[in-house]
């Protein structure tokens, strides 16, 4: 064989380019020669889906707190409050997400997208006191309920706890960001404050296009019987399953969700997790599809059930120009 026939011979990687396009054509997911267009000025977004459903469950729950959305980072060394303030104010700025309310009209709901602000950081002087107390009030914060109507949904707090010492906690409501959202929210604020420490400009380029952008064209992209088509697959394929696992509890399942669910972490042996790797590189498979499975697998010895249903959570960012992007998709 020539060194051109090996170039041009397709190989397994090709075939499974090809499988994924078509799978992805299949469910409506190709990519599409056209980016999200941006929104004409002065046009409001509606909510997203996703959004419309945690709107629905807030207004069911009035100070409903299950969704609140946040992460802490310490901060070790000389800290300049100021300069922490300007960086937290560009990316507010960047971003649409962290200075959206979401305004009611009757049984639907729009996002009012509010001129770039300060970000309100809040600054919790604990200087010379316990690390349980900036715990607490880190605590305190955490389980504050936004109003959806009335609050930019994106809160910073800085809770200082030496002069060489400080927890910044970023906090927001979920129907504004996601797990990705705060990879974008980190990486810039770290960038953006580093860069004014040193003088220089961060290089950030502007989002391609905001969350609002991505609604109003989801919006239109899923409607009338394309839209019909995806609710009757997902009811085809969810309604037969049995709602309830019946699993051998120590104590009866509730009849309304607690949000009290706890993490149980398991360690894996170095051995066992090499052989793990290895059973999903000869099935074409992630370890998290093989972990998956037997999680199933432990799930039907339990309760004898054939067809069981479980989330994972997903990015939900199918498409490049979301992937800096602050939004809940």
């Amino acid at each position: 064989m020539t060194e051109r026939d090996s170039a041009t011979r397709p190989t397994a990687g090709d075939a499974k380019k090809e499988l994924l396009a078509r799978l992805l054509a299949e469910a409506g997911l190709a990519a599409s020669a056209t980016g999200i267009p941006r929104r004409a000025e002065g046009d409001v977004p509606p909510l997203s889906y996703a959004q419309e459903v945690l709107w629905l469950l807030d207004r069911a729950t009035p100070g409903l707190i299950a969704y609140n959305s946040s992460g802490a980072i310490r901060l070790r060394g000389a800290l300049d409050v100021l300069l922490l303030e300007q960086a937290l104010d560009t990316v507010v700025s960047r971003h649409e997400a962290l200075r959206t309310r979401l305004v009611g009209r009757g049984e639907h709901a729009d996002q009012v997208v509010d001129a770039p602000t300060s970000a309100g950081l809040i600054v919790e002087d604990l200087r010379g006191r316990a690390d349980a107390d900036a715990a607490a009030v880190l605590r305190g914060h955490a389980r504050m309920a936004f109003d959806l109507e009335k609050d930019h949904l994106f809160l910073p707090v800085l809770v200082r706890i030496a002069d060489d010492d400080a927890i910044l906690l970023l906090q927001t409501h979920h129907i504004v960001s996601d797990a990705w959202s705060y990879g974008v929210l980190v990486g810039e604020l770290s960038s953006i404050y580093n860069s004014l420490r040193a003088g220089r400009d961060a290089g950030l380029t502007a989002p391609p296009i905001q969350f609002g952008d991505y609604a109003a064209w989801e919006r239109k992209e899923l409607a009338g019987d394309r839209l019909v088509e995806r609710l009757s697959y997902w009811r085809d394929t969810l309604l037969p399953a049995a709602p309830d696992l019946a699993l051998p509890t120590d104590r009866p399942r509730s009849a309304a969700p607690a949000f009290e669910g706890g993490r149980a972490l398991v360690s894996v042996s170095k051995p066992v997790l090499d052989r793990l790797k290895q059973l999903a590189a000869s099935e074409g498979a992630t370890l998290y599809m093989v972990l998956l499975a037997t999680f199933h697998t432990l799930l039907h010895r339990w309760s004898g059930a054939d067809d069981l249903v479980t989330g994972s959570a997903i990015a939900g960012r199918t498409r490049r120009e979301t992937e800096n992007v602050i939004g809940y998709f």
